[in-house]
């Protein structure tokens, strides 16, 4: 049996300074949850106006068994991180991170996690951001899918891109936004993305059952 996540992100922003501290919307990332480590990430593009050494704080309230790591502009954190200092310029922006460890067990109740960011020598320089967090996830049968996944190949790409994957497939490419892009079909299992952005996007294979998602770096 295979677990399948699914994760929701409301984000929450509060502020005594919003122009000098500003959050984007959180996009959930389910890419790394099917793959080998239970990985779910949300991620927002914080600017700070402000130059200076910043400190981030975090709070996390779970009602069932996740565990949460962080990433800053300087370093991955384990989930026993809860403080990390990081320097800025004016007008920096960068993505703050949020990784999410369901270790193979459904999360129905849901999850909250709280980052208080602020300047360290003005803490009235501040900002929080809260996720909302539902997960939850569905046991299905393993099909040949689910043993072979899929294949993307070459990644990295520049130009064209072959999905190799069993059976009748339904392909879809989505950017960190989460804004689904056109990608144009060349041949039976080759895309052309020559046309994109250099960046991430998520590749998204469906079948009749089930659904799976792979990272491509567009170069």
């Amino acid at each position: 049996m295979k677990y399948l996540y699914t994760l929701i992100a409301i984000l929450g922003i509060s502020s005594l300074s919003i122009a000098q501290i500003t959050w984007d919307k959180a996009v959930a990332d389910t890419a790394r949850g099917f793959e080998t480590t239970p990985d779910i990430e949300t991620h927002n593009v914080i600017t700070i106006s402000k130059a200076g050494t910043y400190r981030w704080k975090r709070t996390y309230s779970p009602s069932c068994q996740i565990q949460t790591a962080i990433c800053d502009k300087n370093s991955c954190y384990l989930e026993t991180t809860d403080s990390a200092d990081f320097d800025v310029t004016a007008g920096e922006s960068f993505d703050m991170i949020c990784h999410f460890y369901p270790y193979n067990t459904c999360c129905p109740e849901g999850a909250t996690v709280t980052l208080y960011v602020f300047k360290v020598d003005e803490p009235e320089v501040n900002s929080t951001a809260t996720y909302h967090l539902k997960l939850w996830c569905a046991s299905s049968s393993v099909s040949e899918l689910t043993k072979s996944a899929f294949k993307i190949s070459p990644n990295p790409a520049s130009n064209l891109v072959e999905i190799t994957a069993d059976g009748q497939v339904e392909v879809q490419f989505v950017n960190l936004l989460g804004e689904t892009v056109q990608v144009n079909r060349v041949a039976s299992n080759q895309y052309d993305v020559s046309t994109l952005a250099k960046g991430i996007y998520l590749v998204t294979v469906r079948n009749e059952n089930e659904t799976y998602t792979q990272r491509l770096v567009k170069n």
